[in-house]
């Protein structure tokens, strides 16, 4: 990403850099539950190498703004999200399937299903 930088437009960056990021922590995150510490500040790193690049922050810079200007979470509260998500899902249709076999009309709240 470094060496094409320079010549894509900042929107086109940006949505480079949320593609890959969106693409490779996402993937399999429900495995970093329970990962070091260590691993997470690994992971870490790589995300905030690829915000730096992308808004062209100082090496010496704080890096919590650019990755609030991106909308990323850090890696392990992203993570928790999506296991929190997750979860929420499988509870929202587990109900809806209980509520369907025994013929219960119960008056719940609009809740959409994510995914």
């Amino acid at each position: 990403m470094c060496a094409m930088r320079q010549s894509l437009p900042d929107h086109v960056a940006r949505t480079v850099a949320c593609s890959i990021v969106g693409s490779r922590l996402d993937y399999c995150n429900s495995l970093f539950v329970g990962m070091t510490d260590c691993n997470f500040k690994k992971l870490q790193r790589v995300q905030n190498a690829l915000a730096r690049v992308v808004l062209r922050v100082g090496k010496f810079e704080h890096i919590t703004p650019a990755l609030i200007k991106l909308h990323w979470l850090p890696v392990k509260q992203r993570v928790l999200c999506k296991q929190a998500l997750i979860t929420f899902n499988v509870f929202i249709v587990r109900l809806e399937l209980i509520q369907t076999k025994i013929g219960l009309k119960v008056a719940s709240p609009d809740i959409e299903v994510i995914r």
